[in-house]
């Protein structure tokens, strides 16, 4: 009883804030506008705006993770996986770039010559 209302009440929380990315990116827009723009508060903006976008990413992350959980249905299109997780994921092959050869983590750990020893990080 008490699982379902506090994943009914984490779905309404979610869904309260779906606009929120568009909202923070008009009033940056309308802030950059109005005022004349310099390198300390630019610099100030987007610390400010990494910070707020890591903790929303966070606790997106955390609430549909509960809700995949806690729902009581599985995703049809990945029944093995645990809420969004994937059990069988080999992060190892994903940081190498096995999975994503073109990616901005792959391209990362090219340019620092990360050496994977016997699949450890």
């Amino acid at each position: 009883m008490y699982i379902s209302s506090f994943t009914g009440a984490l779905i309404t929380i979610r869904n309260r804030h779906n606009d929120v990315v568009p909202t923070m990116a008009q009033g940056v827009i309308e802030y950059k506008e109005s005022f004349c723009e310099d390198s300390i508060t630019s610099q100030n903006v987007q610390y400010f705006l990494d910070r707020f976008y890591m903790s929303r990413i966070s606790i997106r992350m955390l609430i549909n993770q509960h809700t995949l959980i806690f729902d009581g249905t599985t995703n049809p299109a990945h029944p093995k996986h645990i809420g969004s997780i994937d059990p069988d994921c080999e992060v190892v092959d994903v940081v190498r770039g096995k999975w994503f050869p073109f990616s901005p983590v792959s391209e990362f750990f090219k340019e620092l010559q990360v050496t994977l020893v016997s699949g450890n990080l």
